[in-house]
């Protein structure tokens, strides 16, 4: 395996997304409001989100639900994917929710600091963290029943590392907030204008 940022960190892993009509319109993420209720049930602090709700490409309406349940648990804090869009990726959840103040959106840079070409960017960015050319152990699908290591790149690698960030700043301070946890780590980061162009 490969030791993590944060190697005293617990974690828990979940996955799976379903869909619910509300209205007669398809909104997707009551699987992940069930989640979250579970993760805030078992004093998870920090949740790292690398996905994204969209119905093939086109926007949709956000999920007041999910967006209400992220703001509710203030005490958390939602580390959330950019995307790998090249763009503003508008209408992707929970992504473009706004002012969600213990949300942080990250999206991925190449290692001379620059924006990977496919990397999501635009004002609903908060920070940008290593996602490119990562070491990383994967199952390699071409091999039936391999795992092994390889190096990919994309914000659902850059996610991770602003996730281990929060968790090694809570080892240290274990009453910070959602909130200060952002405030911190968006404060201590170097400031570019590649994010948001």
């Amino acid at each position: 395996g490969i030791v993590g940022v944060a190697p005293n960190a617990q974690t828990i892993f979940l996955h799976r997304v379903n869909s619910y009509k509300s209205d007669g319109e398809e909104i997707i993420g009551f699987d992940i409001i069930d989640h979250i209720n579970y993760l805030s049930q078992q004093s998870c602090r920090v949740v790292n989100m690398s996905f994204f709700i969209a119905n093939n490409g086109i926007a949709i309406k956000p999920d007041p639900l999910l967006e209400q349940t992220m703001r509710n648990l203030n005490n958390m804090l939602f580390v959330v994917a950019a995307g790998n869009t090249s763009d503003a990726a508008p209408g992707t959840y929970p992504q473009h929710y706004e002012n969600l103040p213990n949300m942080i959106v990250v999206t991925n840079y190449q290692q001379d600091g620059a924006l990977f070409r496919t990397s999501s960017r635009g004002s609903f960015v908060d920070i940008a963290a290593p996602g490119t050319d990562i070491l990383s152990t994967v199952y390699k699908v071409d091999q039936k029943n391999a795992y092994g290591f390889d190096t990919d790149g994309a914000a659902s690698y850059a996610a991770p590392l602003v996730t281990a960030t929060a968790a090694l700043l809570l080892e240290r301070h274990p009453n910070l907030s959602g909130i200060d946890m952002k405030n911190i780590i968006t404060a201590s980061a170097d400031v570019s204008d590649k994010i948001s162009s």
